[in-house]
């Protein structure tokens, strides 16, 4: 009876360390793909998220594209200076553009987005 238990838990264990391994890769496989896109693909999906979560107009789509890339463009220097606060307030100022394109309603969800996200990156620096 105790081996037939033993026997059970390292099956159990076994498959467990199986799935982990495999949820692991498929992680890794998902930033090489983000890795892998260039600036404007990024700004685009980041766009296509923000118009199904937002419900975004053709004009607030192109708005926000256009922002993004401009930001983006001023923030590279800072990113690869190391500069952090003035990477920060970079971010800081695309995230005002950006919100004042928006209605209330929807500024109102990405406020809320917004602090979702930097919760979790928050949780990431403190978990490395």
């Amino acid at each position: 009876m105790k081996k037939t238990l033993l026997f059970i838990a390292l099956v159990f264990g076994a498959a467990n360390l199986t799935y982990a391994q495999q949820v692991h890769k498929a992680a890794i496989v998902q930033n090489d793909k983000n890795a892998q896109m260039t600036p404007d693909q990024r700004i685009s999906k980041q766009v296509e998220k923000m118009t199904r979560a937002l419900s975004l107009t053709e004009q607030q789509q192109t708005s926000i594209k256009q922002i993004m890339k401009s930001g983006y463009q001023s923030l590279e220097p800072a990113r690869e200076a190391k500069d952090h606060a003035k990477a920060n307030q970079i971010k800081k100022n695309i995230e005002q553009q950006v919100a004042a394109v928006l209605t209330p309603v929807q500024k109102a969800k990405f406020d809320k987005m917004m602090a979702s996200k930097k919760s979790k990156g928050n949780s990431m620096m403190e978990t490395n």
